[in-house]
């Protein structure tokens, strides 16, 4: 005769899932806050390349403050503290950076310090709109020069071919720098420089090697360039 199960030996013999009688739980895929982009994240990750710092009165310009939490929850942009001055402002994480690359076409500007990064931020609230659509940041103008400097040294004329070669080394030795932002036009067919205007943010620790470096390289360009002076 079959010998009778108890309720409890019953129950444990019809266990689910795992052999242990757990049930195994499926993870929720993690929550997406951003599903589309519009023309006003292009225009605030654009103002992140040429500035590398905003505060949430520049985003406001564009954005309100649901989509800025949804940056910092999608990990494109970091909230932080200035600890000197308890000056709130945003900057790009990593991930926002290549979201300005990948999907704008812009190289951003880098992070150095807070001071000479709002100064950065103020001397470029100062431009007007039409120049701003224009305006390089310190690594895209590098760019720009690099390609043009290469460009004269295969030039057919002598002397074109020289300049680039001076330019260039002028650069490796520290006698002109790169100045913050700007806007650097070249015509590459013709090798002419169509327009340079440069913008250069001078902190306590520039030396005076530094600043003529900053005007030098606007002058080789045949440019000009607006200096701010922060404290």
């Amino acid at each position: 005769m079959a010998k009778k199960m108890t309720p409890n030996q019953n129950k444990k013999s019809s266990g689910r899932g795992s052999k242990s009688g757990k049930s195994s739980r499926v993870s929720k895929p993690e929550k997406v806050y951003i599903n589309r982009w519009y023309p006003r994240d292009e225009k605030v990750f654009n103002k992140f390349a040429d500035s590398p710092i905003l505060t949430r009165q520049d985003l406001h310009e564009h954005v309100k403050d649901k989509r800025i939490r949804d940056y910092e929850r999608e990990g494109y942009v970091e909230k932080c503290l200035d600890r000197r001055t308890e000056s709130e402002y945003f900057k790009l994480t990593d991930k926002g950076r290549d979201l300005c690359k990948e999907k704008y076409d812009r190289e951003p500007g880098v992070f150095h310090s807070y001071k000479h990064e709002n100064g950065i931020r103020e001397l470029y609230n100062t431009l007007n709109e039409d120049t701003k659509r224009d305006v390089m940041s310190e690594l895209e103008i590098q760019e720009t020069a690099v390609r043009y400097w290469k460009a004269c040294q295969t030039s057919a004329d002598e002397d074109i071919r020289q300049r680039g070669y001076d330019m260039e080394h002028a650069y490796k030795r520290g006698d002109i720098s790169t100045c913050d932002f700007g806007i650097l036009k070249v015509n590459f067919e013709t090798l002419e420089v169509e327009q340079a205007e440069f913008y250069e943010v001078i902190t306590p620790s520039y030396t005076k090697g530094d600043i003529s470096a900053k005007h030098e390289f606007a002058n080789s360009f045949g440019g000009s360039i607006i200096t701010s002076t922060v404290r």
